[in-house]
């Protein structure tokens, strides 16, 4: 059966490895095991986390696990057509005058979103809010591209 996964990079503070490139390792060797192949050696343990982000997701992508370079609710800003339902969500927090005129700068596209501050803001409303409320205000609305290319991967190799 046809199947794709998808993950964040979740990257960290910069000292310490993406959450993604673990995860997605991790996924690798359960896929070897489960098809009766030969684990990872170190050796290519060492090769694939000395990989930059763009390698690492264009690999893991040509075995079905897909990438975004940061986490879901930055790609989603990042994502033309979904940022502004993010932002109506955004703006319908009340949030105080920093975070509001911060907002609006982003709507005014006079500030690129600051993936720090979005992340915070989204830690305020909880992630399964902020999911509840886009899924009504994105619908018919273009994923972020990491997403659709999984979809696309799996209707590729339904027969």
């Amino acid at each position: 059966m046809p199947y794709a996964v998808i993950t964040d990079w979740d990257p960290l503070d910069g000292t310490r490895p993406p959450l993604g490139r673990k995860r997605t390792i991790d996924l690798w060797e359960a896929m070897l095991q489960v098809r009766g192949k030969p684990a990872l050696t170190p050796a290519q343990h060492a090769e694939w986390n000395a990989k930059a982000y763009a390698e690492f997701a264009a690999t893991a992508a040509a075995s079905g696990v897909f990438l975004n370079d940061q986490t879901f609710e930055v790609s989603v800003a990042n994502t033309p057509a979904l940022l502004s339902p993010l932002l109506d969500i955004l703006g319908d927090q009340g949030f105080g005058s920093i975070r509001t005129k911060r907002i609006a700068n982003w709507r005014a596209s006079t500030a690129p979103v600051d993936p720090s501050q979005l992340l915070a803001m989204v830690a305020d409303i909880g992630k399964g809010r902020l999911s509840a409320r886009l899924s009504k205000k994105a619908i018919a609305l273009g994923a972020p591209k990491y997403i659709s290319d999984a979809i696309g991967w799996v209707v590729s190799r339904v027969q």
